[in-house]
């Protein structure tokens, strides 16, 4: 479950960093020229990836593990 949760937070924060195009964590992007219609496109589709692993692992994500 922590897995899962930490992994879309990080979609999340992807999505984010590509849109103040800060791009130190991808450097392929960032040795290439890219407008804005390429990053709209990569953080519609990072959006789209976390909300499917949301539902996808929606039963493990609302699991209750006790202490």
């Amino acid at each position: 479950k922590a897995t899962i949760s930490a992994f879309v937070s990080e979609l999340a924060l992807y999505k984010q960093k590509l849109g103040r195009r800060q791009f130190y964590q991808f450097q392929n992007i960032s040795s290439v020229e890219t407008d804005d219609g390429d990053i709209l496109a990569y953080c519609q589709h990072l959006e789209a990836l976390k909300k499917d692993f949301k539902n996808r692992f929606q039963d493990v994500l609302n699991m209750i593990i006790p202490d």
